[in-house]
Order: structure tokens, then sequence, then C-alpha cells
């Protein structure tokens, strides 16, 4: 590997015109200068596209005339990169601020061929709390018991813990560096958003490239800011539920989809009873959990084939 390889770092704007500022002034003090930061515009309101162009000129900004989603709106950025020659990608949301090393960290490790995409510590913006550290699909911890099934290593907990670099199943789509060269490096756009990280993730470690978590490349997450910083809302329930269905039955057999369905439920049956209890809008938010759950079942009833992958 060259000694800076030339990097593009792809921004996704959607109506987050301010974070998206943020979050161009914190890449200008990147320890790293090899790199050319492409704005994916996805459909903004008050024309935030070309006005963050004008405030950054130096940015390729590609405009989109709907919104294409993360997946859509990422894999408009990859492509542009692998047209130009770019042999890295580093997707980041828009709202996050990275720590001056963190680039240089992460490619550090792709002189390993066999590397094909390396992940930050993501920590909750304004504290030293953990946001993600990878994502699990399924843990079950018994002191105390707790089920941790879609969900990001160690949040919440404190960035106490001296750490090395190891390997993942799942890297967050919030920071994750990739080679363009890889085989299946775009997003699978029928997720639009959530679960599309973790499918990419699958069909790389399918092709043998292995996943690392970097603990010293460190981003800084405003959480869910896209959808109003709520745990929850009618968007991020629809889809969250509905993906979860489809990614289950895209990589699993029918009987290992049966075996995970009682998690599914569980997780199913706690957020409909969180809404219960503290959400003002307890039928619109129960309403977009019901919808996707039943928009996932419809594609697991329409979509299954023996091998457990979508025929689309």
């Amino acid at each position: 590997m060259e000694k800076d390889p030339k990097i593009a770092i792809i921004i996704l704007n959607w109506d987050g015109f301010d974070d998206t500022v943020e979050c161009l002034e914190s890449l200008k003090k990147l320890d790293y200068d090899n790199f050319k930061i492409v704005l994916v515009d996805n459909n903004s309101k008050n024309n935030q596209g070309s006005r963050l162009k004008e405030i950054f000129p130096h940015v390729h900004l590609i405009r989109n005339k709907i919104n294409r989603g993360f997946a859509g709106g990422n894999n408009d950025g990859i492509k542009w990169a692998q047209e130009n020659g770019f042999r890295y990608v580093w997707l980041l949301n828009n709202d996050v601020v990275v720590e001056r090393e963190s680039l240089k960290y992460q490619i550090s490790h792709f002189k390993d061929e066999n590397v094909g995409a390396v992940g930050s510590k993501i920590k909750i913006y304004g504290t030293d709390l953990i946001w993600s550290k990878g994502i699990y699909l399924l843990k079950i911890s018994f002191l105390p018991p707790k089920i941790n099934f879609f969900s990001n290593i160690d949040e919440g907990k404190k960035d106490t813990v001296y750490e090395t670099t190891r390997e993942l199943k799942y890297i967050s789509g919030c920071s994750i560096l990739l080679k363009t060269k890889l085989k299946n490096i775009f997003f699978d756009e029928k997720f639009f958003a959530y679960c599309e990280d973790m499918d990419l993730c699958h069909r790389m470690r399918k092709e043998g490239y292995k996943l690392l978590y970097e603990p010293r490349s460190v981003v800084y997450h405003k959480i869910l800011r896209s959808y109003g910083g709520r745990k929850f809302s009618k968007t991020a329930a629809y889809y969250s539920y509905r993906n979860k269905l489809i990614f289950l039955n895209d990589i699993y057999p029918k009987y290992i989809l049966f075996l995970i369905s009682p998690f599914y439920l569980a997780c199913f049956i706690r957020d409909i009873f969180r809404i219960v209890v503290f959400y003002k809008s307890k039928k619109v938010f129960s309403r977009s959990i019901l919808m996707g759950f039943n928009d996932g079942l419809k594609y697991i009833l329409e979509n299954k084939n023996s091998e457990g992958r979508s025929k689309k």
C-alpha cells in the first residue's frame, strides 16, 4: 500500500445543513492530507447542497433530485469514487465530528490485503459515552438478564477501557472505511435506511474479507439527528422493523429464522411497551412499527428461497 493513498470521504446530507457544516469543518483538521470530500445532497430543502458548496468550494457535490435514502445516496458517492480512481472510501454520517487522527489510524490497517473495512469508536456527541463499537446481531447476557438484538456494542457505557484492534462481524455505517475494489461494495438499496450496513458487512465477510474495529479512530455522533434526536421516529421505527426481517430473511435459512424470531418478537413487544408508556403520539409510532413488521413479513413470504437469500 502506498504511503498516503487517496481517499474519498463521502458525506450524505438530507436537511441537516448545520450538522453537515460542523462535520466538514472537523474534516479540515484531519492529520491526513490526501483525500477528497464527496458531498451527496439527497434533495434537501432550501437549496442546501448549493449553499454547502459555496461554503466549502473544495468538495465535489452530487445533487440528487429525490431522497435516495442512506443506501442510495452513499452508493452515488461510492460510484463516483470508483469512476475517479479512488482505492478507498470513508463513509461518514453528516452528524458526526471526527478526531484529528481518526482516518490515519483506520487506513493503516489496509497494509493487510485481507482487510476489507475498518470501523471507528463512535461516542455520543458532547460526552465520553460510547454509542457504538460495532453491532451485535444477537447477544444474551444473564447478569443482569439482557437481550442485545440488532444493538450497538457497549452503547451507553463510559469510555474507560483500554482497547486494541479486533475483528468484528458488523461495522456501523456511521463511520466505515472501505476498499473500492470490493465486489459487493454497494449497499442494497431496498433497505433505504437501517440494516444496509449489516447486510454489506455480511457480504464482505462471505467474500473472505476481515472487518476491523479501530478504537484509536474516534468520531462523535449526534444521535439520530436526521429524525429529531429521538430514539424513535415514525420513519426510523418503520424501517428498523421492516429491515430487520428483510436482513434476517436474506442471510439465514428458514430454520435459523424460526429460532431467531422469538428475540425479534421480544424486542417488538418491548418497543411497543416503551411507546405506550413514554410517547405522546402512541398511535403514530405504534402504527409505524406495525407497518414495518407487516411489510417485512410480506417480503419474507414473497422472496424466500432455499439458500436464505432473496431472489431479487
